[in-house]
This record gives structure tokens, sequence and C-alpha cells, in this order.
């Protein structure tokens, strides 16, 4: 049970924003038409997205347990064929796997947040930073102590609950939210070099059809 509506908007957005909207959306959208990509982005989430999230709020609110005892329940309570049991399966196999690579590029992240902290980057070239990098992936006690860093730090808020947890979380964001807005603003906006890559199609759709920019959405 969440002890208000904040505290679930908040934690069902964190499941929802991951690393590929953050570093992955913008290279997407610049090589697949910007403004062209963004569109049928937008179009996707309305049609594909959001009936999906409003199924799997609606499923949870009528069973109240975890995706396989809710999918279970439902089924005895509405007489459906068991098989539907296995969307529940489904789900939590697909938390396993999403799990399975982001402790990986999370571990990464709190190293380069170690790193950065050291000075280590300061006047770095781009042939230092590979290096750093292939350095660490060489080091496998390295990449465990900070995947099981990650991980502690994860476990121990969600032991507490996730009321608590997120309560945490909201403080911290409504605090240095605005900041990070700010300077991710500040550095997209340059010299206008980077809202051009991003924004406006050049043609991309005349050049390349509408199929790459839908596809790449899609995805």
């Amino acid at each position: 049970m969440w002890s208000n509506r904040w505290l679930f908007v908040l934690a069902a957005a964190g499941s929802a924003v991951g690393l590929g909207n953050i570093w992955k959306f913008p290279y997407i959208a610049g090589e697949n038409g910007g403004g062209a990509f963004v569109l049928l982005y937008l179009l996707c989430v309305a049609f594909v997205g959001i009936p999906i999230m409003m199924a799997e709020v609606l499923i949870g609110r009528e069973g109240r347990h975890s995706p396989i005892n809710t999918m279970r329940t439902l089924t005895q309570q509405h007489h459906r064929n068991r098989l539907w049991v296995t969307i529940g399966w489904m789900g939590v196999v697909a938390g396993f796997l999403i799990l399975s690579y982001y402790v990986v590029i999370a571990g990464w992240a709190l190293h380069y947040i170690w790193q950065m902290a050291e000075g280590t980057f300061v006047g770095a070239t781009g042939e230092l930073a590979e290096a750093t990098f292939d350095a660490f992936l060489a080091d496998p006690w390295q990449l465990v102590l900070w995947q099981t860093l990650f991980m502690v730090a994860t476990a121990c808020p969600s032991y507490r609950g996730a009321g608590a947890a997120t309560v945490h979380v909201r403080q911290a964001r409504a605090v240095r939210l605005p900041d990070v807005l700010l300077v991710s603003v500040d550095r997209a906006a340059g010299d206008g070099i980077g809202s051009r890559y991003r924004v406006h199609a050049d043609d991309y759709i005349s050049l390349h059809g509408c199929g790459n920019a839908e596809l790449a959405a899609v995805v």
C-alpha cells in the first residue's frame, strides 16, 4: 500500500525512466531524424506505452500481490485459463534480465563518480578516458566491488520499505533535479549545434524515408 499518490508516481517514474532515456535517446533521436523521431516516439508512447502502463496499474490494484500471485488470483476469481499466469512469470523474468545488466552499468557509474571526485578526468584526453575505461574493465575485482556496492545501496532502502525509500528520493530530487536540468540545458544549448542535431529533421525523411525513424522509435 502506498501512503500517498506522489510516492506511487515517483516509484513508477523511477522504474520507467531508465539509462536509455539519459544516454541513448539523444543520439538515437539525432541519428534518426531529430524532430521526426521525437514525433513518432511520442505516438508510440501514447498508443503503446500508456495503454500497457494503465493495464499494469489496473491489474496491480485489482490483485494487490506480486505479479505471479496477482495473475494467479485474478484467473481464479474470473475463471480464466491458468496460462494467463505466464504473464506474471514473464514480468519477473524480464525484471531479472534487466537487473543483470543494469547492475553492471550502475557499477560503472559509481566507479566514475569516484573517479571524477578524485579529479581523474580533469583535462583528460579521449585517449586517456579510453585507457582508463579499458583498465577498469580488465580488473574483475573492481567490477565486482562496484556492482556489489550498487546492489547493497539498492537493497537496503528496499528492505526498509518502498515508502520510506521513496520519501528520501523525493526529498533529494526536489533539491537536485532543478540543478541537473539547468546544467543539462546549458551543455545541450552550447552554440546551437546540439539543439539543431536533435530537433531539426534536416530533410531526414526525404533522404532516408520515414521507415528508419519509425523503426528506431519503436525499438
